[in-house]
């Protein structure tokens, strides 16, 4: 998953005039195009193929430290090339529908999101702990690569807003720090762990549970902005279309009802109220004392429309319904 740029090498051809000039123009540009094609093909194929090196240079170190066994590498490389075979086949298979058709296609065949190490646990493959173990030994460079992409998103927006008087050039250059700070924390925290046995891992994040929260709030709560500058900033930034937009059109589909519509998006507006109501009730507290209440109150990962099913507002075949209209980056 490592973007790489292409730089493409333009020649002009210079003190040539009339037709002799269109014609080397018309010819060199073609020749430019065919080879910019075959060096992004090329490049996909290596950065395929680095992914793979990537992952069995990884897989030796574990197996030579007796994390796991030798045949265990051997079966973890087979199946991620096979799953990337079976992606690499459906992407064909699709490549020459009809939007129409693609659509029709996810619909009927949704996308479940799983991680290549989940899928190997579930094949009985290797253990939890043993996948937990992997993950942890594995270079973090997608999550560099976003971090650095979603941090150059927010710039953006803030010189929008200082540009426009909403916030001050020092606020923006504090909310970048501790944007910054924050993301060295994460990195200090998982290095941290990533020596760990399963065991040691499962205890340390059981004494430090995970708090959700979003960085606006963490600024309010840091006094490097007010609310209002919150608000002003999040609603400044790109929004995805609305999820109520989405079902509207699920209505007009008639996979869902327009009663179901209204239960969905009452049931959306009370979580969120809900999770507001607890952060207000945390905002006023010490570190200490949001740690004791996080622990005491531990956070369950789930989802929407898991939630939604669970409450009888709609069947899980509408809830993967809507979570396969919904725009997808991976089918684009």
């Amino acid at each position: 998953m490592v973007n790489k740029k292409l730089m493409t090498k333009v020649i002009a051809a210079l003190m040539v005039s009339g037709t002799l000039f269109s014609t080397v123009t018309y010819a060199s540009a073609k020749s430019a195009t065919a080879t910019t094609k075959a060096k992004a093909s090329q490049s996909a194929k290596v950065n395929h193929k680095n992914a793979g090196t990537s992952l069995k240079a990884e897989l030796d170190k574990l197996v030579t430290a007796g994390t796991i066994t030798a045949d265990e590498e051997t079966k973890i490389l087979d199946f991620q090339k096979q799953k990337a075979a079976e992606k690499k086949a459906e992407m064909d298979k699709v490549k020459g529908m009809t939007a129409d058709q693609k659509k029709a296609y996810f619909a009927a065949n949704p996308k479940q999101k799983t991680d290549l190490f989940t899928e190997l646990v579930n094949a009985n493959i290797i253990t939890q702990a043993k996948a937990d173990a992997i993950k942890a030994a594995l270079p973090q460079k997608q999550a560099k690569h976003n971090e650095n992409k979603s941090q150059q998103g927010i710039k953006t927006q803030l010189d929008k807003l200082v540009t426009a008087g909403t916030i001050t050039a020092d606020e923006e250059t504090k909310i970048l720090d501790f944007a910054k700070q924050k993301a060295t924390e994460r990195k200090a925290e998982m290095d941290k762990v990533k020596g760990m046995t399963a065991d040691q891992r499962k205890a340390y994040f059981a004494a430090n549970p995970k708090q959700k929260t979003d960085l606006f709030a963490e600024l309010v709560s840091a006094n490097i902005i007010t609310q209002a500058k919150a608000d002003a900033i999040k609603a400044a930034l790109p929004q995805k279309q609305s999820f109520k937009a989405q079902l509207d059109k699920l209505v007009t589909a008639g996979t869902i009802t327009a009663d179901q519509e209204t239960k969905i998006l009452d049931f959306q507006k009370q979580k969120a109220a809900d999770m507001k109501a607890q952060m207000e009730k945390v905002k006023g507290m010490t570190a200490d004392q949001r740690k004791a209440y996080f622990a005491a109150n531990p956070k369950q990962k789930t989802d929407l429309f898991a939630e939604l099913v669970s409450s009888n507002i709609i069947t899980q075949a509408q809830a993967d319904a809507i979570k396969a209209a919904f725009p997808q980056k991976a089918h684009k």
